[in-house]
């Protein structure tokens, strides 16, 4: 029989909605960047999740898709790699990729991605 445990946190059975939400490890992740989230919440409540004050909403959808994919790669680091990488390490690789998604915004939004990239480094 296959063990369902979360491999980062150990702690309830892993699932999506565990991975992105519930994990100790998410959780701290989106309280660094100031975003609430609920450790109940269903992986479909990620396009319902609103924008702080501290971040813009236009193109809001698009940085909380980019913090769930980092927080994902850090959960697959951590199982395949066995990468205990602290939680710095998040933030910082999800930076360096919305540096790179700002060549995709259009000109006169790319400056959003510099309030993006602020926010990851103070939550470093």
């Amino acid at each position: 029989m296959e063990n369902t445990k979360c491999d980062v946190c150990h702690g309830t059975d892993e699932t999506p909605a565990h991975v992105v939400f519930g994990c100790t490890a998410a959780r701290e992740f989106w309280e660094a960047i100031q975003i609430t989230t609920d450790p109940s919440w269903s992986v479909i409540k990620v396009q319902e999740i609103t924008a702080p004050t501290h971040i813009p909403v236009k193109h809001f959808q698009t940085f909380v898709l980019l913090c769930c994919w980092h927080i994902w790669k850090r959960r697959n680091n951590i199982v395949f790699r066995n990468d205990r990488s602290t939680l710095q390490g998040a933030p910082m690789a999800c930076r360096s990729e919305a540096q790179l998604w700002k060549a995709r915004l259009p000109k006169k939004d790319r400056e959003i991605v510099d309030v993006w990239c602020s926010i990851l480094v103070n939550a470093m």
